[in-house]
Protein backbone atom coordinates (compact mmCIF):
# COMPACT_ATOMS: atom_id res chain seq x y z
CA UNK A 1 0.00 0.00 0.00
CA UNK A 2 1.31 3.64 -0.73
CA UNK A 3 1.92 5.92 1.57
CA UNK A 4 -0.76 8.49 0.06
CA UNK A 5 -3.54 5.71 0.17
CA UNK A 6 -2.52 5.02 4.23
CA UNK A 7 -2.95 8.51 5.48
CA UNK A 8 -6.38 8.62 3.01
CA UNK A 9 -6.96 5.72 5.05
CA UNK A 10 -6.44 6.57 8.50
CA UNK A 11 -7.83 9.91 7.99
CA UNK A 12 -11.26 8.15 7.17
CA UNK A 13 -10.37 6.44 10.24
CA UNK A 14 -9.74 8.83 12.73
CA UNK A 15 -12.45 11.20 11.51
CA UNK A 16 -15.27 9.16 10.71
CA UNK A 17 -18.67 10.39 9.05
CA UNK A 18 -17.57 13.86 9.27
CA UNK A 19 -15.21 13.85 6.78
CA UNK A 20 -16.87 11.67 4.69
CA UNK A 21 -20.01 13.97 4.86
CA UNK A 22 -18.17 17.13 4.27
CA UNK A 23 -17.07 16.02 0.61
CA UNK A 24 -20.14 17.55 -0.95
CA UNK A 25 -20.99 20.34 -3.57
CA UNK A 26 -24.06 22.01 -4.06
CA UNK A 27 -26.27 21.52 -7.09
CA UNK A 28 -29.48 23.17 -7.13
CA UNK A 29 -32.12 23.53 -4.28
CA UNK A 30 -35.90 22.89 -4.33
CA UNK A 31 -38.63 25.00 -2.85
CA UNK A 32 -41.23 24.37 -0.09
CA UNK A 33 -44.19 27.13 -0.08
CA UNK A 34 -46.02 25.46 2.13
CA UNK A 35 -43.75 26.26 5.07
CA UNK A 36 -42.62 29.87 3.82
CA UNK A 37 -44.58 33.09 5.06
CA UNK A 38 -44.57 35.43 2.68
CA UNK A 39 -41.85 33.62 0.31
CA UNK A 40 -41.15 29.92 -0.32
CA UNK A 41 -38.41 28.46 1.95
CA UNK A 42 -35.71 26.47 -0.39
CA UNK A 43 -33.66 23.38 0.47
CA UNK A 44 -29.81 22.44 -0.67
CA UNK A 45 -29.00 19.42 -2.82
CA UNK A 46 -25.89 18.49 -2.80
CA UNK A 47 -24.09 15.47 -4.52
CA UNK A 48 -20.66 13.96 -2.76
CA UNK A 49 -18.00 12.50 -4.51
CA UNK A 50 -19.65 9.11 -4.58
CA UNK A 51 -22.46 10.72 -6.59
CA UNK A 52 -25.06 10.26 -3.52
CA UNK A 53 -27.45 13.00 -3.08
CA UNK A 54 -27.90 15.02 0.12
CA UNK A 55 -31.17 16.46 0.04
CA UNK A 56 -31.84 18.91 2.86
CA UNK A 57 -35.24 18.76 4.81
CA UNK A 58 -37.00 21.16 7.08
CA UNK A 59 -35.78 20.91 10.42
CA UNK A 60 -39.27 21.29 12.45
CA UNK A 61 -37.77 21.12 16.60
CA UNK A 62 -34.59 23.28 15.59
CA UNK A 63 -33.94 24.80 12.20
CA UNK A 64 -30.36 25.42 12.87
CA UNK A 65 -30.34 21.97 12.59
CA UNK A 66 -29.03 20.55 8.99
CA UNK A 67 -30.68 17.22 8.77
CA UNK A 68 -31.99 15.25 5.59
CA UNK A 69 -31.71 12.17 3.52
CA UNK A 70 -28.90 10.40 0.95
CA UNK A 71 -29.68 8.43 -2.20
CA UNK A 72 -27.16 6.91 -3.48
CA UNK A 73 -27.10 5.62 -7.30
CA UNK A 74 -28.85 2.60 -6.89
CA UNK A 75 -31.51 3.46 -4.35
CA UNK A 76 -32.60 6.74 -6.01
CA UNK A 77 -34.71 5.16 -8.69
CA UNK A 78 -36.67 3.32 -6.54
CA UNK A 79 -36.91 6.59 -3.93
CA UNK A 80 -38.18 8.45 -7.45
CA UNK A 81 -40.92 5.38 -7.89
CA UNK A 82 -42.35 5.71 -4.22
CA UNK A 83 -42.57 8.94 -4.26
CA UNK A 84 -44.40 8.90 -7.93
CA UNK A 85 -46.80 6.57 -6.37
CA UNK A 86 -47.40 8.78 -2.92
CA UNK A 87 -47.74 11.38 -5.28
CA UNK A 88 -50.77 9.96 -7.38
CA UNK A 89 -52.08 8.81 -3.97
CA UNK A 90 -51.93 12.57 -2.84
CA UNK A 91 -53.88 13.84 -5.57
CA UNK A 92 -56.65 11.05 -5.21
CA UNK A 93 -57.04 11.64 -1.28
CA UNK A 94 -56.81 15.46 -2.34
CA UNK A 95 -59.85 15.35 -4.62
CA UNK A 96 -61.38 13.25 -2.06
CA UNK A 97 -61.05 15.70 0.50
CA UNK A 98 -62.32 18.67 -1.62
CA UNK A 99 -65.37 16.98 -2.77
CA UNK A 100 -66.18 16.12 1.24
CA UNK A 101 -64.88 19.53 2.23
CA UNK A 102 -63.04 17.13 4.69
CA UNK A 103 -60.09 19.51 6.74
CA UNK A 104 -59.33 17.21 10.12
CA UNK A 105 -57.47 14.80 8.57
CA UNK A 106 -54.07 12.94 8.73
CA UNK A 107 -53.60 10.03 7.05
CA UNK A 108 -49.98 7.65 6.48
CA UNK A 109 -49.82 6.20 3.20
CA UNK A 110 -48.85 2.68 2.96
CA UNK A 111 -45.66 3.19 1.49
CA UNK A 112 -42.36 1.63 3.16
CA UNK A 113 -38.95 3.07 1.99
CA UNK A 114 -35.59 2.83 3.84
CA UNK A 115 -32.33 4.57 3.20
CA UNK A 116 -29.80 7.11 4.89
CA UNK A 117 -30.40 10.07 6.73
CA UNK A 118 -27.86 12.43 8.53
CA UNK A 119 -28.43 15.46 10.80
CA UNK A 120 -25.92 17.97 12.40
CA UNK A 121 -24.86 17.71 16.02
CA UNK A 122 -23.10 20.35 17.80
CA UNK A 123 -19.55 20.44 14.52
CA UNK A 124 -20.46 17.36 13.47
CA UNK A 125 -22.25 15.51 10.97
CA UNK A 126 -23.62 12.16 12.10
CA UNK A 127 -25.18 9.76 10.05
CA UNK A 128 -27.61 6.93 10.40
CA UNK A 129 -27.93 4.47 7.74
CA UNK A 130 -30.75 2.77 7.62
CA UNK A 131 -33.68 5.08 8.25
CA UNK A 132 -37.31 4.90 7.57
CA UNK A 133 -38.98 7.49 5.42
CA UNK A 134 -42.36 8.19 6.10
CA UNK A 135 -45.02 9.69 3.70
CA UNK A 136 -48.32 10.98 4.75
CA UNK A 137 -51.09 13.56 3.94
CA UNK A 138 -52.55 16.05 5.88
CA UNK A 139 -54.51 19.39 5.81
CA UNK A 140 -52.24 22.35 6.82
CA UNK A 141 -52.57 26.23 6.63
CA UNK A 142 -55.63 26.12 4.31
CA UNK A 143 -53.83 23.68 1.93
CA UNK A 144 -54.01 19.54 1.23
CA UNK A 145 -50.38 18.28 1.49
CA UNK A 146 -48.05 15.74 1.14
CA UNK A 147 -45.65 15.24 3.79
CA UNK A 148 -42.42 13.63 3.73
CA UNK A 149 -41.05 12.90 7.09
CA UNK A 150 -37.79 10.73 8.61
CA UNK A 151 -38.56 8.32 11.42
CA UNK A 152 -36.09 8.83 14.28
CA UNK A 153 -32.59 9.01 13.42
CA UNK A 154 -29.85 7.12 15.97
CA UNK A 155 -26.43 8.13 15.23
CA UNK A 156 -24.49 5.09 13.65
CA UNK A 157 -21.20 6.05 15.48
CA UNK A 158 -22.71 6.81 19.28
CA UNK A 159 -26.47 5.09 19.84
CA UNK A 160 -27.18 8.32 22.54
CA UNK A 161 -27.22 10.59 20.00
CA UNK A 162 -30.91 10.66 17.69
CA UNK A 163 -32.50 13.32 15.85
CA UNK A 164 -36.27 13.95 14.79
CA UNK A 165 -38.30 16.21 13.33
CA UNK A 166 -36.98 16.21 9.62
CA UNK A 167 -39.97 17.01 7.32
CA UNK A 168 -40.70 17.98 3.85
CA UNK A 169 -44.04 19.24 2.85
CA UNK A 170 -45.33 19.83 -0.92
CA UNK A 171 -48.60 21.37 -1.44
CA UNK A 172 -49.26 20.73 -4.95
CA UNK A 173 -48.54 18.41 -7.50
CA UNK A 174 -46.31 21.09 -9.38
CA UNK A 175 -43.96 20.64 -6.45
CA UNK A 176 -43.81 17.31 -6.13
CA UNK A 177 -43.15 16.75 -9.70
CA UNK A 178 -40.62 19.68 -9.87
CA UNK A 179 -38.82 18.37 -6.91
CA UNK A 180 -38.64 14.98 -8.38
CA UNK A 181 -37.53 15.96 -12.06
CA UNK A 182 -34.92 17.75 -10.26
CA UNK A 183 -33.75 14.19 -8.71
CA UNK A 184 -33.36 12.58 -12.15
CA UNK A 185 -30.16 11.68 -13.27
CA UNK A 186 -30.63 13.80 -16.49
CA UNK A 187 -31.50 16.75 -14.17
CA UNK A 188 -28.53 15.90 -12.14
CA UNK A 189 -25.80 15.20 -15.13
CA UNK A 190 -26.72 18.39 -16.37
CA UNK A 191 -26.72 20.47 -13.44
CA UNK A 192 -22.94 18.84 -12.98
CA UNK A 193 -21.92 19.82 -16.49
CA UNK A 194 -23.27 23.41 -15.97
CA UNK A 195 -21.02 23.91 -13.12
CA UNK A 196 -17.95 22.22 -14.43
CA UNK A 197 -18.30 24.37 -17.23
CA UNK A 198 -18.69 27.65 -15.23
CA UNK A 199 -15.91 26.34 -13.48
CA UNK A 200 -13.43 25.74 -16.15
CA UNK A 201 -14.71 29.29 -17.98
CA UNK A 202 -13.23 30.99 -14.79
Amino acid sequence: MNFKRLVILLQIFFLGPGLIASAQEKITSYSMSALGNTEPLSFDISLSNDNTLWIDMYSAYNQETRCGFTLDEHIKPNFIYTAKQAGQLYTEWKRQALESNLQEIKQKMHFIFYTGGYFSYFENMKTDNNVRVIFAFTYFKGDYVLIINLDKMIADDDEQISFEGSTIVFNSENEIESFLNTLSTESINNLRASKSNAVNSN
